[in-house]
């Protein structure tokens, strides 16, 4: 079957990229032609006083580096420059691709009679802030097509999401039309309720990144980079003065030596690469992390971690998948509960155990859509 993938936009994201990398490769296993579709923002929306600040951003970061840097405001500019060392994981690995969508018409007019169902997911599809049209990720422009509609852990990122009146209406009417949904955390079930949605049947599956094991990932890491190092990595999306602190205090308990990679989308320079990420996290001692997949993999590798909860980026999604593990514990906010972390062991058999059992499940999911 000929599936369609409409996932959140790329934009240079390490988990959004495995994500789709682990979807697509579970769907080809099982005889389907999956295609990821490009859904992007429209450029031309961007006022001018963000193409202004661009401007001046591109002109100090390239005095500072002495290299040219994009002065035009663009997404796609941003994207394939701040990108540049990630883009051979996605031509490899995440194809094939359709070219880039700006709209509801160009979605209309590309997709229609090229697939045989669509798949929305994974990640936080759901959240109407991080998506270009929300009603775009309910199938909006698939509406009167004989074509099977289906999400997989699909996520909200938060239990109260960013929906107006008429957005809940639309979208609302749009998933009445799906033929099976699944979520990524259970207590989405409470926003379809909040939202008084009419929906049956909705499953609970996990990230599609834990559909496949650690050796599955570890083919990925080049040869030379797949050796044990004694350090902490951190992966921090939002960092500040206090989670600084937090990681100085943490590289001091555990007398490591601290490194990683942080305020990603602050600074103007080119990110590592995918393997280098997944390298990082599988050959480090131990994960610090305020990201949801910097946790999956964490996970995936068996290497003790502590999150930092975000907030602003989803606290939900957090707490949802380590309740489901019984690592509800690994959280921390302040430094009276980073000692008790340290010092705690996780029980690596029960957490495969559960994993294992949550992808069978998950799996099965994946595995009905051909006899709906």
């Amino acid at each position: 079957m000929k599936i369609g993938i409409l996932t959140v936009p790329f934009n240079n994201n390490y988990g959004g990229y495995l994500q789709a990398f682990a979807l697509m490769k579970v769907l080809k296993d099982m005889g389907h032609e999956p295609v990821i579709i490009m859904r992007r923002h429209n450029e031309r929306s961007v006022n001018l006083v963000v193409r202004a600040k661009y401007f001046f951003k591109g002109i100090v970061h390239s005095f500072q580096t002495r290299r040219l840097c994009p002065l035009v405001y663009g997404k796609e500019k941003d994207y394939s420059y701040l990108g540049m060392f990630m883009h051979h994981f996605v031509e490899k690995w995440i194809q094939p691709q359709t070219p880039f969508l700006y709209s509801t018409d160009e979605l209309r007019t590309y997709c229609k009679d090229k697939f045989d169902a669509y798949m929305v997911g994974s990640d936080q599809v759901w959240r109407a802030i991080y998506v270009p049209e929300i009603e775009n990720y309910f199938l909006n422009f698939t509406i009167g097509w004989p074509v099977k509609r289906f999400s997989y852990a699909a996520s909200f990122g938060t239990l109260t999401p960013e929906y107006n009146q008429q957005e809940i209406a639309n979208c609302g009417c749009l998933i009445k039309h799906f033929d099976s949904i699944s979520v990524r955390e259970r207590k989405s079930i409470e926003v379809f309720g909040r939202f008084r949605w009419k929906v049956n049947n909705v499953q609970y599956v996990v990230d599609p990144t834990l559909l496949l094991g650690a050796d599955e990932y570890k083919r990925i890491i080049p040869q030379k980079d797949n050796c044990c190092t004694n350090k902490v990595f951190y992966y921090i999306l939002d960092n500040n003065d206090k989670i600084q602190k937090l990681l100085d205090y943490i590289g001091e308990k555990i007398n490591l030596p601290i490194s990683g990679i942080s305020n990603i989308q602050k600074k103007y320079i080119p990110l590592p690469s995918v393997e280098f990420w997944l390298s990082e996290i599988n050959n480090s001692e131990f994960i610090v992390t305020d990201s949801f997949h910097g946790m999956v993999f964490s996970i995936i590798f068996n290497k003790p971690f502590v999150v930092l909860l975000n907030n602003g980026r989803g606290g939900e999604r957090f707490e949802s998948f380590l309740s489901e593990l019984s690592l509800a514990d690994r959280v921390c906010n302040d430094f009276d509960e980073i000692d008790q972390i340290l010092h705690k062991r996780i029980n690596w058999d029960i957490v495969n155990s559960t994993i294992n059992s949550l992808r069978v499940q998950s799996l099965s999911f994946l595995k009905k859509i051909n006899r709906l």
